[in-house]
């Protein structure tokens, strides 16, 4: 914990370090490092980060907006557990947000980013592991966002992305992602399709289909 806190001060050396402390104590709970249910002692880990109470205090505080920790009537707070209905409401706000850039994209892409597209396409289908999952996955839903030239809905986005890399960790943890991944390769390109076709609907659609086909297996991941 240490270690990585003071690789992120090298890394991020304007950042305040109750956004340090949140962005270390997120990563932990991410990589299972803080199992559901822990509890978080602000006083022992301001100690180990070498810090005061009150950046620590301000991370947890915001934590506890953001859902990664509750409180149940003791002193300190504990660790959410990861739940179906949340993943179901986080997909949910993806179709949302995601079908809608994807809509603006088809129309305001650019032949470059098109091209990043293809070029993350062709990478997935010649190293479908699940070590490159998440990365390229990730690039690419990130690529058409970007590409939608909304800045709201670029903010809306990234909000989600610290909850869904929580599911998305814990799924490719399990031995069973590694049959998921040959398949979603032609729901990606078909996004593709739509979008250098600068079909919006198409797009939009194809999308949705994607979020869809992905939360249905990551559910059954998740109750493994």
């Amino acid at each position: 914990m240490e270690e990585y806190f003071k690789k992120l001060q090298k890394e991020k050396p304007f950042a305040s370090l109750s956004d340090l402390v949140y962005e270390e104590l997120v990563r932990e709970i991410i990589c299972q490092e803080r199992q559901a249910g822990e509890r978080i002692n602000e006083a022992a880990i301001a100690k180990e980060l070498q810090v005061s109470r009150t950046p620590v205090s301000i991370a947890v505080n915001r934590m506890l907006e953001q859902g990664f920790l509750e409180k149940d009537g003791g002193k300190m707070p504990r660790v959410t557990a990861v739940s179906r209905q949340e993943y179901l409401e986080l997909m949910e706000a993806r179709k949302a947000v995601e079908g809608q850039a994807a809509f603006l994209a088809a129309k305001r892409i650019t032949e470059q980013e098109l091209s990043q597209l293809k070029n993350l396409l062709q990478k997935w289908k010649q190293e479908a592991f699940e070590s490159r999952y998440s990365q390229e996955n990730s690039q690419f839903h990130a690529l058409i966002v970007k590409a939608s030239r909304n800045p709201v809905l670029l903010q809306f986005y990234g909000e989600m992305q610290d909850k869904l890399l929580r599911y998305r960790y814990r799924t490719e943890n399990q031995e069973e992602i590694k049959g998921l991944l040959p398949d979603l390769y032609p729901y990606h390109f078909a996004i593709y399709q739509a979008l250098r076709s600068r079909n919006s609907w198409q797009a939009r659609q194809e999308i949705w289909e994607d979020i869809d086909q992905m939360c249905s297996r990551f559910l059954t991941l998740l109750s493994c």
